[in-house]
């Protein structure tokens, strides 16, 4: 019994956030620092364009029209008409282009800076994900780090 009663302890202390230093487990980022690279499997690493193959290649694109359209419907989540609209710091001001990849269900949007790829992947697939109907974004940054976010991501609960 005497063995156990350090362990409770450790345990009670552990539990109530005042464990010691040596005990206790450093949490991930709970973002991706604008700029970092974002870890991707090998699979989506293949698929996943950098900004300049993104702008300069001849990958097959889906409707310029419809794309458009479903940045109209993000803009409009926000009761905005242009993005110069949004604060200064906000990664939606940084929005250069977008397009819709061939399939028409992943959307692609690069940025002129290196603003928070992750968040704004989260956000716009959040908003316009059903009207818009697409099921993954893409959002790179000036220096084609990026992150990709798909429906089963979310928790939309």
């Amino acid at each position: 019994m005497k063995r156990l009663a350090p362990l409770a302890l450790i345990a009670a202390l552990a539990l109530t956030g005042c464990a010691p230093k040596a005990l206790e487990v450093a949490p991930g980022p709970s973002h991706v620092p604008a700029g970092a690279p974002v870890a991707v499997s090998v699979a989506e690493s293949q698929s996943a364009p950098s900004a300049q193959t993104a702008v300069e290649s001849s990958e097959a694109k889906g409707s310029q029209k419809r794309a458009d359209m479903i940045m109209d419907l993000f803009l409009k989540s926000y009761d905005r008409t242009d993005f110069k609209q949004f604060t200064i710091d906000t990664p939606h001001r940084a929005i250069k282009e977008w397009y819709l990849k061939a399939d028409n269900e992943s959307f692609v949007i690069v940025l002129d800076n290196e603003s928070s790829t992750y968040w704004l992947a989260n956000d716009f697939l959040t908003r316009v994900h059903e009207q818009g109907e697409i099921s993954k974004v893409t959002v790179l940054d000036k220096n084609s780090y990026g992150a990709s976010r798909v429906l089963s991501d979310l928790d939309l609960g």
